[in-house]
């Protein structure tokens, strides 16, 4: 599997409900939510989704693509997976018999999409309920594990603080070793306790390379 694409696509299913300027608007953050993750800046595309999530009047298509990004994330990835796969089945069940043959093929293919995200989220939670019981089993406690999560936390923040530090030097034109200025696929994963799910893990959605995103004109 590999990393979404930066490029944005052509509808892949038909307009929602007319809104007026709010539908314009849910139409805007739902392209540039998209765009952001195809340029890596996964927090950002993460807290933006989230907080689109929140809208009482946001329409199935925009709310399942969202929750599909989310199924990438090491948070909550499970839920949003399933309700990917439940929204996205749910607008082709109610409105399938009104779309063209492209549309329904496009909806199809969000569908298989979520259903493989949903597989991977899964699959890692069962690799971390796994590593949980090996690591009590092995005499630690949950206490244990909340510390050594706490410390991998704050290290991964300490070495993405450094990274921010050395791309503003490179900026102001400073001359920082080229290791310094690369940023690291996945952070602390050498010191990871195996028990969340990594960055580098949850990063990679179920697109492949040449596969258009999501996303409206």
């Amino acid at each position: 599997m590999a990393d979404a694409s930066e490029e944005a696509a052509p509808a892949s299913a038909p307009e929602e409900s007319p809104l007026g300027n709010l539908g314009a608007m849910f139409k805007w953050r739902y392209n540039h939510i998209w765009k952001l993750y195809g340029q890596k800046k996964y927090e950002e595309a993460e807290a933006e989704a989230m907080k689109m999530l929140m809208e009482p009047r946001l329409g199935d298509f925009h709310r399942a693509g969202m929750h599909l990004l989310l199924a990438g994330s090491p948070h909550d990835y499970v839920d949003n997976a399933k309700q990917a796969v439940r929204v996205y089945g749910k607008i082709l069940e109610e409105y399938g018999s009104n779309m063209s043959p492209k549309e329904q093929s496009g909806i199809q293919n969000l569908i298989n999409r979520s259903n493989q995200a949903l597989e991977k989220a899964l699959r890692d939670q069962s690799d971390i309920d796994c590593n949980v019981r090996e690591y009590l089993a092995s005499g630690k406690t949950i206490d244990d594990l909340h510390d050594e999560q706490m410390k991998e936390l704050q290290a991964r923040e300490m070495e993405l603080a450094r990274v921010e530090m050395s791309k503003e030097e490179v900026t102001l034109g400073s001359q920082v070793p080229p290791s310094s200025q690369s940023v690291p696929d996945d952070t602390g994963a050498a010191q990871s306790s195996g028990v969340d799910r990594s960055r580098s893990a949850a990063r990679k959605l179920p697109v492949e390379p040449d596969e258009e995103l999501p996303t409206y004109d």
